[in-house]
C-alpha cells in the first residue's frame, strides 16, 4: 500500500510540471500583439541572484545590447528579470532547489525576443510563450539567418486571421528557401502595420 502511495504521489507530481510548461502554440500576429517589446539584441549579461525586494525566489538578470528596436522602448540596453534554475536559501533559513523551465540565452549571442510587460507586483518577465517568444540569430554563409524558422512556420502562421493573412502565407510559404533575418523582419513590421 506504501508503494502505491508513493507512485501515485510521484505521477502527481510529474504531471503537474509536465502541465505547468505546457504552453499553447501562438502565431506570429499573436507574438507580435501581446508583446509590449519586440528587439534584436546581443545578451551582454547574465547574473543570478535571490530576489529579495519582489518575487522572493532566484532569478536571472538578463541584460541586451539592443541592435535594432522593432516595438516598443528598448533603449540602447534592455534587462529583465527572469525565473532562474538553482538552489537558494529563503529568509526562514531553508535550501529550496527551484528548477524551471524558461528559456535561457548565453552571452555574445544575439536573439530577437519578443517580451511582455513586466509582472507589476514580482518585476519578472519572459517571453511570449516561453521558447516560441525567442529567435536565435546566426550568420550562416556570411548571411544572417533564424535557423529555427523553417522548423516553427507551421505554427507561426497557424490562425490567421487579418488582411494580412496572404502577405504572412506567402512569405512564411517562402520560408522553406529563405529563412533571412531581414526576411523574418519584415513578416514581424507587416503584422504591425
Amino acid at each position: 500500500m506504501y508503494k502505491r502511495f508513493i507512485f501515485a504521489i510521484g505521477l502527481f507530481l510529474i504531471s503537474s510540471s509536465a502541465q505547468a510548461t505546457t504552453v499553447k502554440p501562438v502565431n506570429l500576429e499573436q507574438l507580435v500583439g501581446r508583446a509590449e517589446t519586440i528587439f534584436r539584441g546581443t545578451l551582454a549579461e547574465s547574473v543570478a541572484e535571490y530576489d529579495t525586494e519582489e518575487s522572493h525566489s532566484m532569478v536571472r538578470y538578463y541584460t541586451f545590447t539592443i541592435e535594432e528596436c522593432i516595438k516598443g522602448d528598448c533603449g540602447e540596453s534592455f534587462t529583465f528579470k527572469q525565473l532562474a534554475d538553482g538552489t537558494f536559501v529563503n529568509e526562514d533559513g531553508i535550501a529550496i532547489r527551484q528548477r524551471m523551465f524558461f528559456p535561457t540565452y548565453e552571452v555574445g549571442k544575439t536573439y530577437v525576443l519578443f517580451l511582455p510587460m513586466a509582472h507589476p507586483k514580482t518585476g519578472l518577465m519572459a517571453p511570449i510563450a516561453l521558447f516560441q517568444g525567442v529567435f536565435p540569430i546566426k550568420v550562416v554563409n556570411g548571411q544572417e539567418t533564424v535557423p529555427d524558422l523553417k522548423a516553427r512556420s507551421h505554427f507561426l502562421k497557424t490562425g490567421l486571421s487579418t488582411s494580412n493573412a496572404k502577405f504572412l502565407q506567402k512569405s512564411l510559404g517562402a520560408v522553406n528557401e529563405d529563412h533571412s533575418y531581414n526576411t523574418f523582419k519584415g513578416l514581424i513590421k507587416k503584422t504591425m502595420e
